[in-house]
């Protein structure tokens, strides 16, 4: 399984790369104020508003460092556990720093859940990528982790 690394604060998680649509660089973002904190703004993806979600704001309370590093990952969400979702699923951007590896990991890596915790996107989903050179990696699901009640609400 192709895996997108990326990381937020000091901790390294990683994107499936089945759930990619395109990875762009970081570029202007419109920014409205009915927007929440948690979406510094939209771009315009092939005609389509995107909006954008600052993987870093979520995961550490801290904003995306703007660098050469930093990507937007442009991929399709449909958040569990909303019935019935307005559309199959959706484009969404995802902000975040250091977007520049990615690892092969055979599909027999081993898959641990941690237990919940008190941050509003739940338990971590962990996979053993020792093949690839990593011990373990956080593994980043938007349609579990991201907050269904903004994204499935968003008027753009």
């Amino acid at each position: 399984m192709l895996l997108l690394l990326f990381t937020a604060g000091r901790d390294r998680y990683a994107i499936a790369g089945a759930q990619i649509v395109e990875v762009i660089p970081y570029l202007q973002i419109e920014q409205r104020a009915s927007l929440p904190e948690l979406i510094p703004g939209i771009i315009n993806y092939r005609s389509i508003p995107v909006p954008i979600v600052d993987l870093s704001l979520l995961l550490t309370d801290k904003p995306c460092r703007r660098r050469l590093s930093t990507r937007i990952i442009l991929t399709r969400y449909n958040a569990e556990n909303t019935a019935p979702p307005k559309s199959p699923s959706q484009i969404i951007g995802l902000l975040a720093e250091n977007v520049t590896e990615s690892v092969n990991v055979s599909k027999s890596g081993t898959c641990q859940t941690e237990g919940k915790e008190t941050k509003p996107y739940g338990g971590k989903q962990y996979i053993n990528a020792e093949e690839a050179g990593y011990n373990m990696l956080q593994i980043f699901d938007p349609g579990k982790l991201l907050p269904a009640a903004i994204l499935d609400n968003l008027v753009l």
